[in-house]
Formats: structure tokens, sequence, C-alpha cells
């Protein structure tokens, strides 16, 4: 299985089990996750700086990914995005990485950026796998299980 695959899985199964525990945006009539209350009550600000000091996520914190934007009709990259420096950020960054892969704009460029695609992607799976260890028994079920399930259908 690629980088590619591995992140969408873990991501996907993510977005499931938020929205079927109590992680949904509220104020919305669609059922979407609310990453900012899973960041805020779950991880906290210790998440960042246990990701940073155990090294899982350098590429995604010092140069995290950009936006493609609509500047005067035109289609370009936003400028540099500064560096992650807290846990919302962090979870951003991830969220940042899913947009842009399923959106066609991740290993576009040279061998450069297409070594900096690999790594934010890589990035990415460390900081959800340590959220999922971080997640309560009853979500982390709920993760594992969808996991399961599309591993399931990949044979």
């Amino acid at each position: 299985m690629g980088l590619q695959d591995e992140f969408s899985k873990i991501y996907e199964a993510f977005e499931y089990a938020l929205v079927r525990d109590e992680f949904r945006i509220a104020a919305s009539h669609e059922a979407r996750p609310d990453w900012i209350k899973f960041s805020q009550a779950v991880l906290r600000d210790e998440f960042f700086e246990e990701v940073r000091l155990k090294d899982l996520a350098r590429t995604l914190i010092s140069k995290p990914p950009r936006k493609l934007l609509n500047r005067d009709g035109a289609a370009e990259w936003d400028i540099e995005v500064a560096a992650v420096t807290n846990t919302l950020g962090l979870i951003h960054a991830v969220r940042q990485v899913r947009h842009n892969l399923r959106h066609g704009n991740k290993y576009i460029g040279d061998d450069e950026e297409i070594r900096r695609s690999d790594a934010l992607i890589s990035d990415a799976i460390n900081v959800l796998n340590l959220a999922l260890k971080k997640s309560s028994d009853a979500l982390r079920e709920q993760i594992n299980k969808r996991i399961a399930l599309f591993e399931q259908h990949e044979r």
C-alpha cells in the first residue's frame, strides 16, 4: 500500500468516527467532523510538544502544506505558510495535506517537491497515528474497525 492510500485510510476512518462520536460541528446541518473540538478536548496543547519532541512531523511543522488560491482568476499557490506552533495548527496542516491530496495538488513539480509531498503525507500519518493512541477507547475502537473494513476490501 502506498503512502497516499495509507493516509486516506486513516484520515477517512477518523472522520467517520468523529462524526459518530461527540465530535460533530454543532452548527452544521450536515454531519461534519469537528477537528477543532477533538484537538482541544482530546489532544490538547501538549500533543504538539510530543509530536515535536519525538520528531514525528518535521516537514509538516517546519514547512506546512500551502493552499492553492484563486488570485485574479488564476490558480496560484499561497506564499510560504508560517511554521506550525501548536496542536490546532498541526491538525489544520494534516487537513490541508488531505485537501491537497484529494484535489490533485500533491506530487506536482520537480523531484524536491515530490520528496516534500512524501514527507508531508508521512508526517500526517504519524500525527494521526499518535492522535489515535490519545483517543478514547470507544473512538479508537470505531477508527480501528473502519480501518479493518477498508483493509478487508483491499484484498
